[in-house]
């Protein structure tokens, strides 16, 4: 997926996409992981491929949801740290 005509948000959003994939790869076994690889290369089109992917790997949830939550984490940080130079 090309990543060109994607905003700022999206190619954020994708990034915690693609790491969570790498996460939950890394993390089973090599013939889940080359499942897992082939159904999202089969299911690449599909509209609501988040919800299906979740419904169909809930282990994958969790880890994108780790992922999101990092992600939160460090906006939030990033806020902070731009409210004090602000200040300074």
């Amino acid at each position: 997926m090309s990543t060109d005509k994607m905003n700022p948000e999206e190619e954020q959003a994708f990034a915690v996409f693609i790491a969570a994939v790498e996460r939950y790869v890394a993390s089973v076994d090599e013939a889940t992981g080359e499942q897992f690889e082939a159904w999202l290369d089969e299911h690449a089109e599909v509209e609501d491929l988040l919800p299906l992917l979740l419904q169909t790997y809930p282990k994958f949830g969790e880890v994108f949801a780790d992922e999101v939550e990092k992600l939160g984490a460090q906006t939030n940080q990033d806020a902070s740290s731009s409210t004090v130079t602000e200040e300074n």
